[in-house]
C-alpha cells in the first residue's frame, strides 16, 4: 500500500481532506481518524489548503497552500504537536506541490516551476531544509510517484501535448 496525495496515512488510520464547512470561501485541512471516527481540525485559518503526502512514520503531513492559481507553497504539519513549517519560500507566480516521501523518511519529492519555465522534480531534505533539483527536462513534469519498495522514481512529462512516462533507479 502506498498513500496518495491527500489520502490515507501509511498505517491507514488517518485520511487528510479539505473542507469549506467552517468558511464557504476557504478550504481548511482536516483529518478523519478511522479508529475513533473523529474529524480533527488541522489547518483552520482562512485560505485554501490541500493535503499532500504522509511521512512513512505517519507523523508529518505535507500540504499545499494555494495563494492563487500561479502561487502555491508547501508546508509540513506535525500530526502530534500541530506545529506547522513552510518548506518552500514565499514566491509570487511560483507553484510547488509535494510528491511522495522517501521510504527512510529523510525527505520528499517536490514538483515546482521555480527554476524557470518548466515544472521540474526536486528533493526536499528534512535534515538540511534544502531543495535540490533531481529531474530537469525541457518539458513540464506532470506527476511523480515512487515504487512501493522505494527503488523506482517514475514520472510523466508533457511533450508537445503527449504524456511520456520515465523511470529512474
Amino acid at each position: 500500500y502506498e498513500p496518495s496525495m491527500g489520502g490515507f496515512s501509511w498505517d491507514g488510520r488517518y485520511l487528510a481532506y479539505s473542507t469549506n464547512e467552517r468558511n464557504p470561501s476557504s478550504m481548511s485541512l482536516q483529518l478523519y481518524d478511522a479508529k475513533s471516527e473523529e474529524h480533527i481540525p488541522v489547518i483552520q485559518r482562512d485560505g485554501w489548503f490541500i493535503g499532500g503526502y504522509w511521512s512513512p512514520d505517519n507523523r508529518l503531513l505535507s500540504f499545499i497552500e494555494v495563494v492563487d492559481l500561479q502561487t502555491m507553497a508547501i508546508w509540513l504539519v506535525d500530526s502530534l504537536s500541530g506545529k506547522e513549517e513552510r518548506v518552500t519560500p514565499p514566491m509570487d507566480k511560483v507553484r510547488f506541490s509535494p510528491g511522495p516521501w522517501r521510504r527512510d523518511g529523510s525527505g520528499f519529492y517536490v514538483l515546482g516551476d521555480s527554476g524557470g519555465e518548466f515544472v521540474n522534480v526536486y528533493f526536499y531534505s528534512l535534515n538540511t531544509g534544502n531543495m535540490e533539483a533531481v529531474i530537469t527536462p525541457r518539458w513540464d513534469v506532470e506527476e511523480v510517484v515512487l515504487s512501493s519498495d522505494g527503488r523506482w522514481l517514475v514520472w510523466s512529462q508533457n511533450e508537445d501535448g503527449y504524456s511520456r512516462v520515465f523511470a529512474a533507479d
